[in-house]
């Protein structure tokens, strides 16, 4: 006598219980990720705005006061820059180094380079 039953059995249960578990921990793995690459890539993208923006500012200021520097803004975001000449004094190269936090214990430095004419 055969008895049709209808329904799943112990041991489907677990294995599709424990497949749904590794699919839910790879999303929240993932979203995680793709939550510190978005901040990252926005501390990134305020950085080089910062350091534009004061490129701009010692641009404005004209090549005689553009001079070696360091500012810190928000204790966040330290920009350090150096001026020099060139071979016949018709500009200057201004070389900024923008360091940021990334996470608490580390940072990144960005590049930015200039040229202010006299």
């Amino acid at each position: 006598m055969v008895k049709n039953e209808k329904g799943m059995t112990l041991p489907e249960i677990m294995v599709a219980l424990m497949l749904l578990t590794f699919g839910i921990m790879g999303y929240v793995n993932s979203s995680g990720k793709t939550t510190q690459l978005l901040g990252n890539a926005d501390r990134s993208a305020t950085a080089a705005m910062f350091g534009q923006g004061y490129i701009d500012y010692l641009r404005s200021r004209g090549c005689a006061s553009t001079v070696t520097g360091t500012q810190t803004i928000d204790t966040y975001y330290e920009l350090d820059w150096t001026a020099a000449y060139n071979a016949d004094s018709s500009y200057k190269s201004v070389f900024m180094e923008v360091t940021y936090r990334t996470t608490p214990t580390t940072s990144r430095t960005d590049t930015l380079e200039a040229l202010v004419p006299c």
